[in-house]
């Protein structure tokens, strides 16, 4: 429903309620899209489900290293664009995503870079790698990750 751009609050309300009471199961993609699907209902339609981001940030220290590129970029992003701080999520992921930058293709640097400037989660060390590596994968970026990168 979010990605329809439905706006539904009661089945968002039932979401979250059943994510919530689940979420010590949610492996790192469910968290990633979970966050995603609520930070979406968020921009677009000002639904507020501030106890998933919650939830969702005390999983992160302990699934951060089973987490793919894919599953960090989406998490820093669904944060940055619900306007999101909670628990050192950023501080986490800036440390995992830095150790592992060499995994991240273009897309997943490139939504990286813009939710890390976009929340001002400015990590001296995470920009510098993302930087590096963007160079080196300057020639697989897509229109969209220059403008996200830029």
């Amino acid at each position: 429903f979010a990605r329809a751009d439905a706006h539904a609050p009661a089945l968002f309300d039932s979401i979250a309620t059943a994510a919530v009471a689940r979420v010590d199961a949610f492996a790192p993609i469910d968290l990633a899209n979970t966050a995603w699907a609520f930070a979406c209902a968020h921009e677009r339609h000002g639904l507020e489900h501030t106890i998933v981001f919650d939830v969702i940030a005390r999983q992160v220290p302990s699934k951060i290293h089973a987490c793919s590129p894919q599953n960090m970029a989406t998490i820093a992003a669904a944060f940055a664009l619900a306007r999101r701080e909670a628990l050192g999520v950023f501080e986490l992921i800036a440390v995992e995503a830095t150790d592992r930058i060499h995994e991240f293709n273009a897309q997943e640097l490139a939504l990286t870079a813009w939710a890390f400037v976009t929340f001002l989660q400015l990590d001296a060390q995470l920009l510098k790698a993302l930087a590096i590596a963007a160079e080196w994968r300057m020639g697989n970026f897509k229109s969209q990750d220059l403008i996200c990168t830029a």
